[in-house]
């Protein structure tokens, strides 16, 4: 019976440690990553503020969000020079999207509890099939 309790101690203790850890990893909104031919831009926090947010309705929803031109226009991307973005999730997940469907998208910048991320979100999109949360890079091509 001891030694159960000695393993139940030492798995709680184990299990502790991991959450902590855990949030540690998740820490407040960072920024995001854009990459483009090798070279790689930021876009914090700080740098949001002096974009231009679009108050947009989606799905029933109230956004306040940044639009991918905006983003691009920010770190003189031109969209013309563009073939394709892959907005990339913090879990992996990836969502390509084509020259000619950039300028249908925006970042929402959210909160759930203490965290901020950004959601990609394509308004016309009838059932969100394309909408992707906790976006942490864009890989321009």
């Amino acid at each position: 019976m001891k030694n159960i309790l000695i393993v139940l101690l030492v798995l709680i203790l184990l299990l502790a440690a991991m959450l902590v850890v855990r949030n540690i990893n998740r820490s407040d909104f960072n920024g995001l990553k854009v990459a483009y031919l090798g070279r790689e831009y930021l876009l914090q926090k700080d740098h949001i503020n002096q974009l231009e947010l679009q108050v947009l309705w989606a799905d029933n929803q109230k956004f306040q969000a940044i639009s991918i031109d905006e983003v691009l226009k920010y770190f003189s991307l031109h969209p013309k020079d563009i073939r394709t973005i892959t907005f990339v999730s913090a879990d992996g997940g990836a969502l390509n999207l084509k020259s000619e469907e950039i300028h249908k998208a925006f970042l929402a910048l959210q909160r759930e509890g203490k965290q901020q991320y950004f959601r990609l979100i394509i308004p016309e999109d009838e059932f969100r099939q394309r909408w992707l949360k906790r976006v942490v890079e864009l890989q321009v091509r």
